[in-house]
């Protein structure tokens, strides 16, 4: 699903889904040993770290990069100036 998120062809969604799991269990096996933690649940939690910042700053999906909620965002700047 993150991968889903950020690219939309297959073969891009492919790859880049390999590399995402693969720096999931990476990154989350040296906080699982650094932090004495279980393993399952470091590697976990990196991953949904990488959803979250997918979901959140996806080019065409994402929460902050949405025009309406730049919008929003600009509309409250702006009556705040006044």
């Amino acid at each position: 699903m993150t991968a889903y998120l950020l690219v939309k062809e297959l073969h891009q969604m492919i790859l880049l889904s390999a590399g995402m799991g693969a720096l999931a269990g990476i990154v989350g096996m040296y906080l699982s040993y650094s932090l004495d933690i279980p393993s399952g649940s470091a590697v976990v939690l990196v991953a949904f770290g990488l959803f979250l910042l997918a979901f959140l700053f996806s080019p065409s999906q994402g929460l902050l990069t949405q025009s309406r909620f730049k919008a929003q965002i600009a509309g409250l700047m702006q009556g705040s100036e006044k």
